[in-house]
C-alpha cells in the first residue's frame, strides 16, 4: 500500500502539491485547480506551470507519485493525465502519478472525492481508498475514506463500479458491484460490505 508524506487532517496545513521529485507548491486559492497536461508539466490555477521532467516521471522499476493535501475549508480540482478529473475535498488527499503506465491507472486517496473517470477499457481506473479498491472503466463516482471515521462509503452516480477488500496476496474478500445511485459501506471494525 501507498504511504503519503504527510497527513491532511492537520488542519493548520496549507493546500500544496508534493511532486514525485519532493519540491513542493502551495495551492494558494480556496478552490485550486491542478492539471497534469501530457505528462510533462502540471498547471497550478491556470497560471503557474511546473516543468516535470522525464527522471520524474514513472518507470519500471518505481512508480513515483505526485501529492496533493487539501487541508481543511479548502478544495481542489484534479485533471489527471488521461483527462480523468476529480474533485478533492477537503482535508484529504490524491496520491497519482504523472503518467500512467500501459496496464492500469492507478490512484491513493485519504479522504472524500468525486471522480469522473475518462472511459478507457484497456486500462481499468483504480483508486485504493485506505482498505478497499474500486476498479471502473468510465463512470462517475464519490468516495469518502477519512482515516479518522470507522467506515468508508462509495456513492455511485453514473456507469458501474466494482469495490473489493482485497486481503492477504491480493485474494478479495468482499467483492461488489454498484449500480447507478446505490452506495456501499465498509466497516472497518468487522471488514464487511454492506449496500
Amino acid at each position: 500500500s501507498y504511504q503519503f508524506n504527510s497527513t491532511a487532517e492537520n488542519t493548520n496545513e496549507k493546500a500544496k502539491i508534493i511532486l514525485a521529485n519532493g519540491k513542493e507548491f502551495l495551492l494558494k486559492e480556496e478552490n485550486s485547480t491542478v492539471e497534469v497536461y501530457k505528462g510533462k508539466e502540471v498547471i497550478i490555477n491556470d497560471k503557474e506551470s511546473i516543468t516535470v521532467s522525464e527522471d520524474e516521471t514513472p518507470n519500471k522499476k518505481e512508480n513515483r507519485h505526485n501529492e496533493v493535501l487539501i487541508p481543511y475549508g479548502k478544495r481542489s480540482k484534479i485533471t489527471l493525465a488521461d483527462s480523468t478529473i476529480v474533485w478533492l475535498n477537503a482535508g484529504s488527499r490524491l496520491a497519482f502519478p504523472t503518467v500512467f503506465d500501459n496496464h492500469s491507472r492507478e490512484v491513493f486517496l485519504e479522504g472524500q472525492a468525486y471522480f469522473e473517470v475518462a472511459r478507457n477499457e484497456k486500462q481499468p481506473f483504480i483508486v485504493h481508498a485506505l482498505e478497499i479498491q474500486i476498479e471502473v472503466l468510465g463512470t462517475c463516482f464519490d468516495v469518502m475514506a477519512y482515516t479518522s471515521d470507522d467506515k468508508i462509503q462509495a456513492v455511485l452516480v453514473e456507469g458501474s463500479v466494482q469495490l473489493d477488500n482485497p486481503g492477504k496476496f491480493g485474494i478479495s474478500r468482499n467483492k461488489v458491484i454498484l449500480e447507478p445511485h446505490q452506495k456501499a459501506e465498509f466497516k472497518k471494525a468487522d471488514k464487511t460490505m454492506l449496500i
